[in-house]
């Protein structure tokens, strides 16, 4: 199984890598990171295929979304395809 082979998600008529990339660490959520160093991880899981990004407000009060938007505006598709919203 390749972890950048598309699949459906859900019953949606989107599809999503198998392999995603968890964005908590990119929020600050268990240390400090650069900006520079998150725009740089996404960018390279954008580069090896990597199509699914799991966000969460609390992943640094929004932080990570931001991060993720940044480097959104240069690529052609990267999509969010999981975001929660905590009580």
């Amino acid at each position: 199984m390749e972890p950048t082979s598309r699949v459906p998600l859900g019953k949606t008529s989107l599809s999503v890598t198998r392999l995603g990339l968890g964005s908590a660490p990119l929020g600050g959520l268990f240390d400090g990171v650069p900006d520079e160093t998150a725009y740089a991880v996404v960018q390279h899981a954008y580069d090896v295929g990597l199509r699914f990004y799991d966000t969460a407000p609390l992943y640094g009060y929004g932080n990570a979304e931001r991060r993720l938007g940044h480097v959104q505006r240069s690529c052609e598709e990267l999509r969010f395809g999981r975001n929660r919203i905590s009580a």
